[in-house]
């Protein structure tokens, strides 16, 4: 009973997104970056998703009704669209501890289902080309997939704070920057423990089918308990 409600639940918020993004459709170049701009800074907040989308979707409304009238986002909202939706975001919740639950869960399980892809599918590539004996067993560092699942947490975590920062910001490009330099720490990161951490950490030697038969488990409860 419960799940079917948490599955209703759902469903209604993605036909609020759906039809969120078929009504932004009609608002003017000017009214829709104005208003994006608000629907990302709301959406990285950290609040209730439902209430969320509710608000974003009452606010586009209104806007397409006052476009119809002739006014701008900037008439309708203000000159300082931040303000406005901090005072809007105060009288929501914040995210229950399902919802938070569920990011901690989703994005290491994602990382780890697509790092055991590459694991899995390099040794086997090497194998089919004739490179050397073609042994299909892979040494992990134990210590790696630790490193991918809370540096992938890490990585979100700062680029939602990334993106709700710079949602009203004029130029983009700082965002941009940053995001390259996330990337990379994140990637360095996981490279050096990857490739170093066989020198000096416990490994685990498993065969390349392990890790692809991983990948396939993973993918599949991405699809079961992930769906929306």
């Amino acid at each position: 009973m419960k799940k079917n409600a948490v599955r209703d639940e759902q469903r209604s918020i993605r036909h609020m997104i759906e039809e969120n993004n078929r009504l932004r459709e009609q608002l003017h170049p000017d009214n829709e970056r104005y208003y994006s701009d608000m629907m990302v800074y709301i959406r990285t907040s950290g609040v209730e998703e439902r209430q969320g989308e509710e608000l974003l979707l009452e606010l586009l409304q209104h806007l397409i009704e006052a476009q119809h009238g002739g006014k701008s986002a900037r008439e309708v909202f203000g000159e300082d669209p931040e303000g406005y939706c901090k005072e809007l975001i105060e009288q929501l919740p914040r995210a229950g501890k399902q919802e938070q639950l569920k990011l901690l869960v989703m994005v290491p399980w994602i990382a780890l289902t697509w790092y055991f892809l590459v694991q899995g599918l390099f040794p086997l590539i090497r194998s089919f080309g004739g490179d050397g004996e073609g042994s299909q067993l892979v040494d992990i560092p134990l210590m790696v997939p630790v490193a991918i699942g809370l540096s992938s947490l890490l990585f979100v975590r700062l680029l939602l704070a990334v993106v709700h920062k710079s949602s009203f910001k004029q130029g983009k490009q700082s965002m941009k920057w940053q995001f390259i330099a996330l990337n990379t720490v994140f990637i360095g990161a996981i490279v050096c423990v990857a490739v170093f951490g066989k020198e000096w950490l416990p490994t685990w030697s498993v065969s390349s089918w392990i890790c692809l038969a991983i990948f396939a488990v993973g993918l599949l409860g991405q699809r079961v308990l992930f769906r929306d």
